[in-house]
């Protein structure tokens, strides 16, 4: 946050590989000891020293001519070294058979005035998994952002707080015969807390992806 840093790394100091979290003053100075941390895979900073730690876990099953993974994404919330929450599945995806895997992934939490939104955004060329859920700052889920169902605008760049209201970026790939690259384009939405869509803006032929 504005006040401190947060270090993570592993060591194996009871016998197994363990992440650890140590919280510092921005003078670099100590600020209580070092903690046991879930996970370092990623970490999210949200509101009053507060921060969302995910580790990821993937699990595989192999059968005689196929096989497929599980992909989740487990967080807890820490309030400094203090965990607020026990562990919370916020995100899962499997691939399909023979391991045919999501060729992006991207994932981000978002701190609003007494609750956040975790997003995560899974795409491969067939399939994809867009999951937004609201959480109170003691890690009790609220309710799940409605907007999409199954139809998406196409790859999630970013999503982000814009004041009150929560601001999404997307990326829609335009294949047409004869282009030797595909085009694409930018999609601008904004939503307020109750789902609503506030505007749209489309930025149409963004240029060729190269």
């Amino acid at each position: 946050d504005q006040e401190r840093l947060l270090v993570t790394w592993e060591d194996y100091r009871n016998g197994t590989k363990s992440t650890y979290g140590q919280i510092l003053n921005f003078n670099h100075s100590k600020y209580g000891k070092n903690f046991p941390q879930h996970g370092q895979d990623a970490i999210f900073g949200l509101k009053d020293s507060r921060f969302l730690a995910i580790k990821i876990f993937h699990t595989y099953y192999e059968f005689d001519v196929w096989s497929y993974s599980i992909t989740d994404f487990i967080g807890r919330l820490y309030r400094n070294e203090r965990p607020l929450s026990e562990p919370i599945n916020y995100f899962s995806y499997s691939t399909g058979p023979c391991g045919t895997g999501f060729i992006g992934v991207a994932l981000n939490a978002i701190a609003f005035e007494d609750q956040y939104l975790f997003w995560a955004w899974a795409g491969s060329l067939d399939d994809v998994v867009f999951t937004a859920d609201y959480y109170t700052y003691e890690g009790n889920k609220i309710r799940t952002f409605t907007h999409y169902s199954d139809d998406f605008p196409g790859i999630l760049m970013t999503a982000e707080a814009l004041d009150a209201n929560l601001a999404l970026i997307w990326l829609e790939r335009i294949f047409n015969y004869g282009d030797s690259l595909p085009r694409q384009k930018l999609i601008f939405e904004t939503f307020d807390q109750k789902d609503t869509r506030l505007d749209s803006i489309v930025l149409d032929d963004f240029g060729p992806i190269e």
